[in-house]
């Protein structure tokens, strides 16, 4: 029995793990690697969990090979060679399917039996999908999301020709109890990359022990390589000396021990140690409780119980509660943010569509669940809105807020890192701090026309940046981003290989007439969210969607959403896709009103003295700052309850002495609420006398 055990001191937790390899199980339909892994409080010493080691092993040492390969691997590399067929197999490939983009062919090889690698290879599609089923797709969205995708490009191919195999490859994957070189040194073609994964004691090697001397080795632990890893034997033998061997972890720390020379041979000799079972134990205890899996015992009171998932804690939302509070009681809303909104008999007669004829489509239609991912004809009209979209890459929701809530949840996991603007609109800042993601924030400052500062945002990304999230045009500045400009977020986000999502609730409503880019014209890493509400004035049908090209992002959407929506409702999908059938229609209508609008809203605020701005350059929402000493809060109050006139303080976006105002609306309306607040301001400068 090997047994290990360390400490995790920034976990708070100790522990060991215990286990043993018999060859002969898998004759019994039986793991060949069985154990527990152990985990203690550090803080009290007391048990806090046990797990299956077998499954934590597999997991942990394919992910110690996909490291090495992202790291010492060529990144180009199409051929993958997995030498040795057992349980170890499977979670390479797995791994290494996630670094390793191009690798199309994926070759199995059977030191001892070929007709094995062959039927090996004709099952992985299935062995995977199974270990997939069983481990991943209910905890990890975008993990299932890639390899799903990754499977749908690979060839799986059982060899006979070991040499030639090797003579092919630019990744080599060796997992065998072997005790004697099944690579030859001379096989090893200049470039290629190779993880030993079977040697774990003394006696064991897969490896060509010449092959060391034109090769760059690297290894866990160099200490316990050199006893029972595959350095042991180029050691023995003096080929190389311990000290030629460099430790992985200095090498992911210190850029300039990795590779350097495409022509360059390296080796990662994997042993395996402590740290990485510990760490992947308490990942997978952390995951349970979250995930509300396995059960719980309390040792002093000899109990148990199932685990509970725990409840996602999310900041109360300013803006939302506010207008909920205020806004059945305004006289003149200048909260309201969407363009003058619109009846079904109205956009049956802006359209020219028949009001009578279409009622009777609604009345006739029976209410199924519908098409799950949303009526083909609407989504063929939402393709239309983006440049070379198909509607296979694009999925309704309950609005853009679902359409946010539900990439969030999809993509988002605690200790990931997510970049947000602020301000903007608090969901996209709040859910995935709920999550457990660190949320950094990018400001928006007035002096830079409230669009992101392109250095600030290259010192905030890393290579745990999960997300980039924005808001274009922005609520509430009102600031459009180029093309230029977001073609320089693109190209930061390329940097760290991580996505970008779009809050594009306002996009088409511009001040100048153009096409607005869309982030997913320019990034396939792009997710657009957008709705009906602001742009076509149907906020009552609580209609939006996501758009994407980006495949596991789509799966990892569609997984989750079989949990929170199911299906959009058919009535307001059928009015979503009249809207859009005439959308050149609604934007001019719309595009008009939020113009001459926005003139009324300049004329009033040049002749406010304790006014100032950043005129917007595009949506229906502005930021107005103003002089009085008095939080935004208590202004937004008595503005309300003196002269019933509703406005969003800025204290909702952390932004002090600001409010947010919207201007889409009837111009009478707007004129009026104006005059209310024009007459409120007047009252505090007489007070301030």
């Amino acid at each position: 029995m090997d047994i290990r055990s360390g400490v995790l001191a920034s976990k708070h937790v100790f522990g060991s793990k215990l286990f043993a390899w018999f060859g002969e199980n898998a004759k019994r339909g039986l793991p060949e690697l069985n154990g527990l892994v152990n985990l203690y409080s550090s803080d009290t010493g007391e048990p806090v969990a046990v797990l299956n080691a077998t499954a934590l092993t597999g997991f942990r040492t394919g992910a110690a090979g996909a490291v090495a390969s992202r790291l010492l691997a060529n990144p180009d590399a199409t051929t993958l060679l997995v030498v040795g067929t057992g349980s170890q197999a499977p979670y390479q490939i797995m791994a290494q399917l996630c670094v390793l983009p191009k690798v199309t062919q994926v070759i199995l090889a059977n030191s001892r039996n070929a007709k094995k690698a062959q039927a090996a290879a004709a099952q992985m599609s299935m062995t995977l999908e199974k270990l997939l089923n069983q481990t991943i797709r209910a905890t990890n969205s975008v993990v299932t999301g890639l390899i799903d995708h990754r499977l749908s490009e690979v060839e799986f191919t059982g060899v006979t020709d070991l040499p030639a195999a090797v003579q092919r490859s630019q990744v080599i994957v060796t997992a065998t109890p072997a005790t004697k070189l099944l690579i030859q040194a001379d096989w090893v073609q200049p470039g290629t990359h190779l993880n030993a994964i079977g040697a774990d004691m003394e006696g064991k090697q897969e490896l060509d022990a010449e092959l060391f001397q034109r090769a760059q080795a690297y290894t866990d632990d160099v200490p316990q390589a050199s006893e029972v890893g595959e350095i042991q034997n180029p050691i023995k033998a003096g080929v190389i000396k311990p000290e030629q061997v460099a430790e992985i972890g200095n090498a992911l720390l210190d850029p300039t021990l990795g590779r350097h020379d495409a022509n360059a041979i390296t080796i990662f000799d994997s042993t395996g140690i402590a740290l990485q079972d510990l760490a992947a134990a308490n990942l997978a205890f952390v995951r349970a409780k979250e995930q509300g899996v396995g059960t719980q015992v309390d040792l002093c009171r000899h109990s148990s119980r199932p685990i509970r998932r725990s409840t996602m804690k999310v900041k109360d939302f300013g803006v939302e509660q506010w207008m909920n509070e205020y806004e059945t009681k305004a006289k003149y809303n200048l909260g309201e943010i969407c363009v003058s909104s619109l009846s079904i008999r109205e956009l049956c007669e802006l359209v020219g569509v028949d009001v009578n004829d279409f009622a009777k489509q609604l009345v006739d239609r029976r209410l199924t669940y519908g098409a799950i991912e949303g009526a083909i004809e609407l989504k063929e009209a939402i393709t239309r809105l983006y440049q070379n979209l198909t509607p296979d890459k694009t999925v309704t929701e309950h609005g853009a807020i679902g359409a946010n809530n539900l990439v969030l949840n999809a993509l988002v996991e605690p200790g990931d890192e997510v970049i947000a603007v602020t301000p903007t609109y608090q969901q996209l800042q709040s859910i995935p701090e709920a999550i457990g993601a660190t949320v950094k924030l990018l400001p928006l400052k007035r002096e830079n026309g409230y669009l992101p500062d392109a250095e600030q945002l290259r010192g905030l990304v890393s290579d745990k940046t999960k997300l980039i999230v924005l808001n274009n045009p922005d609520n509430p500045t009102g600031a459009l981003m180029s093309q230029a400009g977001l073609q320089t977020i693109v190209d930061i986000a390329k940097s760290v290989d991580t996505y970008v999502l779009c809050d594009e609730v306002y996009r088409h409503l511009t001040q100048e007439d153009g096409y607005s880019p869309s982030i997913i014209d320019l990034y396939d890493k792009g997710i657009s969210t957008s709705s009906f509400s602001k742009v076509f004035s149907l906020a009552g049908i609580r209609l939006g969607w996501l758009a994407t090209h980006d495949q596991a992002v789509m799966k990892a959407c569609l997984s989750y959403r079989d949990y929170e929506t199911i299906s959009c409702g058919q009535l307001d999908e059928m009015v979503g896709t009249l809207a859009l059938k005439y959308q050149a229609v609604l934007l001019e209508r719309n595009r008009g009103i939020v113009r001459e609008n926005l003139k009324v809203l300049e004329e009033w605020v040049h002749q406010q003295p304790h006014i100032t701005w950043l005129k917007p350059k595009a949506g229906t929402t502005a930021l107005l700052y103003y002089d009085f000493d008095l939080p935004s809060t208590i202004f937004c109050d008595r503005l309300m309850k003196e002269f019933e006139t509703l406005l969003v303080p800025g204290n909702c976006f952390d932004i002090e002495n600001s409010l947010r105002i919207g201007y889409a609306f009837e111009t009478a309306h707007l004129r009026d609420g104006m005059n209310q607040l024009g007459k409120f301001l007047a009252k505090l400068k007489q007070e301030a006398r």
